[in-house]
């Protein structure tokens, strides 16, 4: 089978998962996000056929090229957001194709998902609201305030809105009956 079998077979089978995605409700973002990185994975595919893509391939190749072609664009690495929704990607389309029997070799025997041995970059938890203390609570409503600010810190402090979600209330956005 020559490049062009291949490349318009795995194109194929991209434009599908797309369309799987679809059908199953995936953000739009999303798959316009995807798209991009498995257009960039079937040109790095390139003549090879899919079942001859092994697990250091995907890690050692793809993924390493993609961080490389990153800096070079971006003029700095990817954020670990970035390098996990590459790594998802890959990972789910080769999900849809072992899942529906198409990870196949050239004689029509299954093969190992390869992706499933990436591991996805672990995005740090982000560290806990810093709330303000008691004796910080007391001093903040000790500052002399007018009415306005008055009403402002007050909603600020029993609602958790931002100043900006707070200032941009409106009459509408209040129910004083029901009290929300």
């Amino acid at each position: 089978m020559g490049l062009e079998d291949n490349s318009t077979r795995l194109n194929s089978n991209v434009e599908a998962f797309l369309a799987n995605l679809r059908r199953r409700g995936k953000a739009a973002r999303t798959i316009t996000r995807w798209s991009v990185e498995l257009d960039r994975l079937v040109a790095w595919v390139g003549d090879r056929d899919l079942s001859e893509i092994d697990a250091g391939a995907l890690e050692l190749g793809f993924l390493a090229e993609w961080e490389t072609a990153f800096c070079d664009r971006n003029g700095r690495a990817p954020a670990l957001n970035s390098m996990r929704a590459v790594s998802q990607a890959v990972r789910s389309f080769y999900a849809i194709m072992d899942r529906f029997g198409l990870l196949v070799d050239a004689s029509g025997a299954r093969v190992f998902n390869p992706a499933l041995a990436l591991d996805l970059p672990v995005i740090p938890v982000k560290a806990e609201l810093d709330w303000l203390r008691a004796e910080d609570d007391g001093a903040l409503l000790s500052c002399p305030m007018n009415a306005r600010e008055d009403i402002i810190v007050f909603v600020l402090r029993m609602t958790g809105l931002r100043l900006g979600e707070a200032l941009a209330l409106t009459n509408r956005d209040v129910d004083l009956g029901s009290g929300t």
